[in-house]
């Protein structure tokens, strides 16, 4: 989770990586995103240097969350993006892919 002030926090899933073994088991996590934060999920080739994803994000890819409370959302996922392709290249080691979301206060049943 991404705070508005820039500041990352895990959610500290339970589980093994979905798809790694034929009879993996996760635990749910049910959660609402207070006003300004967003939530970032990422396939580990997006910290390619470790299993825990804020201690092995390139420091570059933490730099792009941490000033990015003002951006909107499209242009951070671009940021990051563009990022991720100068630091790890047209070929890495390992695929990569992210969701990145933020609460919106829109309301179909106001409009």
């Amino acid at each position: 989770i991404i705070a508005p002030d820039g500041e990352m926090r895990p959610l500290g899933l339970k589980g093994g990586l979905p798809g790694l073994l034929p009879k993996t088991h996760v635990e749910p996590v049910m959660l609402q995103l207070a006003r300004g934060e967003r939530l970032l999920m990422a396939t580990d080739g997006f910290a390619p240097d470790s299993a825990d994803m804020l201690d092995g994000m390139p420091k570059a890819i933490a730099r792009v969350l941490r000033e990015s409370p003002g951006l909107p959302i499209g242009e951070l996922s671009q940021r990051l993006s563009a990022t991720l392709l100068d630091l790890l290249g047209p070929y890495p080691a390992d695929d990569w892919t992210f969701v990145l979301i933020e609460r919106s206060d829109f309301n179909p049943a106001n409009s």
